[in-house]
């Protein structure tokens, strides 16, 4: 009989990171079942295939703005 793997009766939380120091906390902060998502600002593209992490995901854009940021 096939094992279910799962998490039930727990919380997942999503992280988004838009800095390098915000993707920092929050790979500090997930556990292993949360999700951190990163746009391209936050991490590398080597940075971020050398991490190997399987909860991280990396957009290919930036996700901060560039208007309200001053830029």
């Amino acid at each position: 009989m096939p094992t279910q793997i799962g998490i039930e009766n727990s919380t997942v939380m999503v992280f988004l990171a838009i800095t390098p120091a915000g993707l920092a906390d929050a790979l500090r902060a997930a556990k292993p079942h949360d999700f951190v998502w990163c746009g391209s600002d936050a991490i590398t593209e080597g940075e971020y295939a050398a991490l190997k992490r399987q909860n991280l995901s990396r957009f290919i854009y930036e996700l901060s703005d560039r208007h309200l940021a001053g830029c």
